[in-house]
């Protein structure tokens, strides 16, 4: 990543939480499953396809935690893109094929690849609003007829948007549920689902299980306030209906189904 002539070396910020040791990839592991495993089933479903079959790209895969979750599941064939060099050598060093150059849009159009399911996850937040449709039609370039697009972006509506959307300071914005369809839809994509989704949670090796169950009970009691916060300022329909985690996450098609 360049700015004005300096390299944003990505991956001190990356390192505040991530480390390529064994125990976190199996806590990265954890946590992708609960996330995405659903997922996986509804492309499987949709193309008929098993995991071993699939053709899948991550796109802003970082240091490549989540390719290594594709591969313990079954998917073969698994490539990512990242912008960050660091990040990239990152993934590289444990075997991973990833690609990398400072114009990720201009390698989305000159990708010759189609892809079956294209993963871009807590990535379109750090893309420039007047940038961003593109990019979307970029990415839908690269998928199959049939293909699925995936990805996660932090969520306006949580009760943290505000530390989510400037804990990174290359971050450009965040969504709503309903910011995140209409860009979809520009796009050229058909929105099946936008679901709430979480982060991952960080946990050090001496925290107990008490200190965690507590902490589980302390969300519930704040996301509870942030729900009767919401339903009274929009009403008992919309308000139930809003998400409030962290991030929400869409899945969409590449082209529109007829029902």
């Amino acid at each position: 990543m360049q700015a004005d002539g300096l390299t944003t070396d990505y991956t001190l910020h990356y390192a505040t939480w991530h480390t390529h040791d064994e125990r976190h990839q199996t806590e990265m592991n954890r946590f992708y499953s609960s996330v995405f495993s659903r997922d996986l089933e509804f492309v499987q479903r949709h193309l008929d396809k098993s995991a071993s079959q699939l053709e899948v790209l991550d796109f802003g895969c970082g240091m490549g935690f989540f390719l290594n979750y594709l591969k313990s599941v079954g998917v073969s064939s698994v490539q990512g893109f990242e912008l960050d060099a660091g990040q990239a050598s990152a993934a590289r060093k444990v075997g991973l094929n990833v690609d990398q150059t400072d114009n990720p849009l201009q390698w989305l159009k000159n990708c010759n690849k189609k892809f079956d399911l294209i993963f871009s996850l807590d990535v379109l937040e750090h893309i420039s609003p007047d940038s961003v449709q593109e990019f979307l039609v970029a990415i839908r370039s690269c998928l199959t007829e049939d293909g699925i697009f995936i990805a996660t972006v932090p969520n306006a509506n949580s009760t943290c948007a505000g530390r989510w959307r400037y804990i990174d300071w290359t971050h450009r914005m965040s969504f709503t549920e309903h910011s995140l369809s209409h860009v979809m839809k520009l796009g050229g994509f058909q929105v099946e689902s936008i679901s709430p989704s979480e982060i991952f949670r960080h946990y050090t090796k001496t925290q107990s299980r008490l200190k965690r169950a507590s902490e589980r009970l302390i969300l519930k009691v704040v996301r509870s306030w942030r729900r009767l916060e919401l339903i009274g300022e929009f009403g008992w329909d919309e308000g139930t209906e809003i998400p409030i985690t962290t991030n929400i996450k869409v899945r969409a098609f590449r082209h529109n189904r007829v029902a």
